[in-house]
């Protein structure tokens, strides 16, 4: 997927394939040696690069808000960007990150390899955090049947179901680097029936990172929940820069399965109910680093003011 659009790109050493264009073909000898691509989130972009024959290559591929630009840095002789009109809304950059204590360098055949959600997810959530919103209308049939079986083990808070099914869904409705599909084409037997072609296969990364985002945070008017459906493979990991409705920001931490230090950055006043990990029964509010603050019980309503406590620190829970 290229970054912060919905188009997919299919890279060959001498040939570039982007969805809706026709091809472009490259003026490269071969064979490529160390012959590359990657997928940057952090910037947004695909980078490309590698040795030919007659000369080192290296270009990247955006999607900004005109079109696909497909600049070349290094190229065995002077050559032209290559502009490809496709206009894209601006999508404001997403601040939420999320780490699940996974520190393997990010070769993604070995990840479908390893088939460890914990080094997908934040890939996952990155990819569809930088997609646009889309509407759709519910499929019954294909991969998408996977993403329904997801978000209902999320509303029966399955913990220990949840990360399997996630699993079906990862393989069966994607290839090569996230790239969504309303068919199993290499026939897993996890789905057997053929997806509406009127669903948009995008949607599958969009609404599977709304799902990956409500196993740790869910939010109404009335309540705050914090690790409402934590899969019990993640024993540790954290959740960053979480935007709630009113914009409050909030980081999770947890380890050993136990919320460890929450920190809450109010935007906005009022009053809500603060739900936290079943066994909890009491933690220490503070409203900064050095103040020594106060024990609440988990059942007590809990209060924001961005005006006289622009920071709150929740730690040492007990059950």
């Amino acid at each position: 997927m290229l970054p912060k659009s919905t188009v997919v790109v299919q890279v060959f050493p001498t040939l570039l394939r982007i969805e809706g264009a026709p091809d472009i073909f490259l003026e490269v000898e071969g064979p490529v040696r160390d012959f590359t691509v990657q997928q940057d989130l952090e910037i947004g972009k695909i980078l490309v690069h590698g040795h030919a024959r007659n000369g080192y290559i290296r270009y990247t591929i955006t999607q900004e808000i005109l079109g696909i630009y497909v600049r070349f840095d290094k190229f065995p002789f002077a050559k032209e960007s290559i502009f490809i009109p496709r206009s894209s809304s601006e999508i404001a950059s997403c601040l939420e990150r999320l780490s699940l204590g996974m520190h393997k360098a990010q070769d993604f055949e070995m990840m479908r390899r390893r088939s460890d959600l914990k080094e997908i997810f934040p890939l996952w959530l990155k990819i569809a955090n930088d997609l646009p919103e889309i509407s759709f209308t519910p499929c019954s049939t294909g991969t998408p049947l996977l993403l329904y079986a997801c978000e209902e083990k999320i509303a029966r808070k399955d913990r220990e179901g949840v990360y399997e099914t996630f699993l079906n869904l990862f393989h069966a409705g994607f290839y090569d680097m996230l790239v969504p599909r309303l068919f199993d084409n290499q026939f897993q037997g996890l789905v057997t029936s053929v997806a509406d072609l009127k669903f948009p296969p995008y949607a599958l990364l969009k609404e599977g990172g709304r799902l990956i985002r409500s196993l740790f945070f869910q939010e109404t008017e009335d309540f705050l929940s914090l690790l409402p459906c934590l899969p019990i493979e993640f024993h540790s990991g954290r959740y960053l820069n979480l935007k709630t409705h009113h914009n409050d920001e909030i980081d999770l931490e947890w380890s050993k399965k136990m919320l460890q230090k929450v920190i809450i950055r109010p935007k906005s006043t009022r009053t809500f109910q603060l739900h936290i990990p079943k066994g909890i029964k009491s933690y220490r509010l503070r409203t900064s680093l050095k103040a020594k603050g106060c024990a609440k019980t988990a059942s007590a309503p809990f209060d924001l003011d961005a005006t006289t406590h622009p920071i709150l620190i929740l730690d040492r829970f007990q059950k």
